[in-house]
C-alpha cells in the first residue's frame, strides 16, 4: 500500500550526466542470505576533505543499498575538479560524512570507475548539486534502481508536504523513520512490532499508512531501546512469523535513526543508521 508523495520529493538528478532520473519506486535488489539480516550502526564522523577541493556547509552521507561497493566524489562547478570522499563504500553500509565545495556535486559511482568529471552520458549512480535540496545536512540512499536523497534539516513549510523532507526531532521521544524502498515485494506494505509487546505499533504520522514504496513511517521506539520486527501487510496483529527482523533499533529520546529496509520478505535486511 502507497500513499503518495504530497509535493515534489527530489529525485537526485542523474539526467544532466546522462544518467537515467533517480526513481521513487521500490527497488529491485538481489535478496540477501537469511544470515545477514543482523543491522548495522552508521556513526557519522568529520566531514572528508578532498584534495584541494574547499570543504563546504552542506553535509552528506551515501547509504549504499545496492549488491556491490561504490566510490563518492566530490565535484566543483564551473571549471570541473573532482577528488575522491569516499571510495569502496560497501554494500549495506553507509560513507563517513563529506561536505562538497560550494557551489558543488556530489557523484556516486560503481566501485573503480573512472569518470567522476563526466559531464554526458555518464552512468553515475547518483548525482547530487548543493544547489537543489535544502537544508545543510542529506543523506544519499543509492538503490539498483536509483537514488533518493533525504533532507534532515528541511523547511519547516515542507514538512508534510515533500516526501524528502524529514520530521524533525522530538526532544520528548525517540523517534525511528523506516523505509522500505528497496524491498521488493513491499508493494502492499508492511507492518511492524516490538518482540514481547502484543499487536502491531501505529506509524506517528498516520496510523493506517503502512511501510513501504516511497513513505517515510515514523514509529516511536521503547524507551531504553528496543528491537523490531516486520509483518505482512495480511498480519493485522503482528503474531505471525516476521518477514524481516529482528533488527536492534536503540534510539534515545530527542534523537533519531533511520532503518533502512532492503531485499524481499524472509531475507530482508536492516540498516539502522543515526540522524546526527
Amino acid at each position: 500500500m502507497r500513499r503518495p508523495v504530497l509535493g515534489i520529493a527530489m529525485a537526485v538528478a542523474l539526467a544532466a550526466c546522462g544518467g537515467a532520473a533517480t526513481s521513487p519506486i521500490p527497488t529491485a535488489v538481489p535478496a540477501p542470505s537469511r544470515a545477514a539480516t543482523a543491522a548495522a550502526t552508521a556513526t557519522a564522523s568529520t566531514p572528508a576533505p578532498a584534495a584541494s577541493l574547499a570543504v563546504g556547509s552542506i553535509k552528506y552521507r551515501v547509504v549504499n543499498l545496492t549488491s556491490s561497493a561504490v566510490d563518492v566524489y566530490v565535484r566543483s562547478q564551473g571549471l570541473m575538479v573532482a577528488a575522491p570522499a569516499a571510495v569502496g563504500v560497501a554494500a549495506g553500509s553507509v560513507s563517513a560524512t563529506l561536505a562538497p565545495p560550494e557551489p558543488g556535486t556530489v557523484v556516486v559511482l560503481k566501485a573503480g570507475g573512472t569518470n567522476p568529471t563526466c559531464v554526458s552520458a555518464c552512468g553515475f549512480l547518483a548525482e547530487s548539486s548543493t544547489n537543489a535540496g535544502e537544508g545543510t545536512q542529506r543523506t544519499l540512499v543509492v538503490r539498483s534502481d536509483g537514488a533518493t536523497e533525504y533532507w534532515e534539516i528541511p523547511k519547516a513549510a515542507s514538512v508534510g508536504t515533500v516526501g524528502n523532507a524529514l520530521r524533525p526531532a522530538d526532544p520528548t521521544r525517540p523517534l525511528l523513520l523506516v523505509i522500505a524502498q528497496a524491498v521488493t515485494d513491499a508493494q502492499f506494505g508492511l507492518q511492524l512490532a516490538y518482540p514481547g509487546t502484543a499487536g502491531c505499533q501505529k506509524n506517528v504520522d498516520a496510523s493506517n499508512l503502512l511501510i513501504g514504496g516511497t513513505n517515510v513511517a515514523v514509529f516511536v521506539p521503547k524507551a531504553g531501546g528496543t528491537s523490531v520486527t516486520l509483518h505482512a501487510s495480511t498480519d493485522k496483529d503482528c503474531s505471525g512469523t516476521p518477514v524481516g527482523g529482528p533488527y536492534a533499533a536503540t534510539v534515545a529520546a530527542g534523537a533519531r535513526a533511520y532503518l533502512f529496509l532492503s531485499g524481499s520478505s524472509g531475507s530482508m535486511k536492516g540498516l539502522v543508521v543515526q540522524v546526527p
